[in-house]
């Protein structure tokens, strides 16, 4: 009861912790237009709408580079009842199909999906039987009444006095791998960060310390302080096993909102 108790907690971290992510990111994302946009000089904003102007580029780009839109829907009581009963406006169908199928819904979706296949990943590869790199060669190891057997092709197993196998080690018995394995979860890995942030002072060097503590296949969400300010939020993606790039938000020593973009090490 306890490990189905167990396998339940993981599985639901995991459509928590993917919940979240998505949120961060989308978060962190617009955060980071915002300061960007910021910082564009109005000179150079108008030579962006003269290019849309001339067919150079879209002009959905230049209207958010140049006037971001700020719409409010408000409630209209014929569009309420038009929208309740019409049923030969194909515009109306077309939008109760995008409520079903909409993005944040298969997002969800894909949250669940992912969970479930990471969790069959998972219980596939912990397992496994482990094998040793003994390079030819026989190991036995005594473990208080009995002993640890290791073969030559790098099997092991928990064997009794006269030699009777009792378990044979998987990756599950090993603590460091199961955890290791673990496609989601909470973490707690310190880590070294270094890059570049924007904020109301302007664009700075960043380089300071941080923490990884929860992770989502190769994505991982931090926090980190460095000398420029404190960054309580960051989505990190693992590029090799120790390190990778992320963004993050926060506050500046001087009480600027600020955007970093950085690359992490573990250690």
């Amino acid at each position: 009861m306890t490990e189905l108790l167990k396998e339940g907690l993981m599985i639901l971290s995991g459509i928590i912790g993917g919940t979240l992510f998505v949120l961060i990111k989308n978060k962190l994302f617009k955060t980071a237009k915002q300061e960007v946009l910021k910082v564009i000089p109005e000179e150079d904003k108008k030579k962006v709408q003269e290019l849309a102007d001339k067919g150079f580029i879209p002009q959905k780009l230049a209207t958010e580079i140049c006037t971001p839109p700020t719409t409010t829907e408000c409630f209209d009581k014929s569009k309420a009842v038009n929208g309740l009963v019409n049923v030969k406006s194909s515009v109306l169908w077309m939008k109760d199909i995008a409520s079903i199928f909409n993005l944040r819904k298969l997002i969800i979706i894909g949250i669940i999906i992912g969970c479930i296949y990471g969790y069959g990943w998972y219980r596939g590869r912990i397992g496994k039987e482990v094998h040793f790199d003994m390079r030819g060669k026989k190991a036995i190891i005594q473990l208080n009444e009995h002993y640890l057997k290791i073969e030559k092709d790098g099997t092991a197993n928990v064997v009794d006095k006269d030699g009777k196998i009792l378990k044979k080690i998987r990756v599950k018995d090993i603590d460091g791998l199961r955890k290791a394995l673990r496609p989601y979860g909470f973490i707690l890995e310190p880590i070294l960060v270094a890059g570049g942030s924007l904020g109301e002072t302007g664009a700075r060097g960043d380089i300071g310390v941080g923490l990884s503590w929860f992770k989502w296949f190769k994505t991982k969400i931090q926090s980190s302080i460095t000398h420029r300010g404190i960054y309580p939020i960051g989505i990190g993606y693992g590029i090799t096993d120790n390190s990778g790039v992320a963004l993050g938000g926060g506050i500046g020593y001087k009480g600027d909102k600020r955007t970093t973009l950085y690359y992490y090490w573990r250690f």
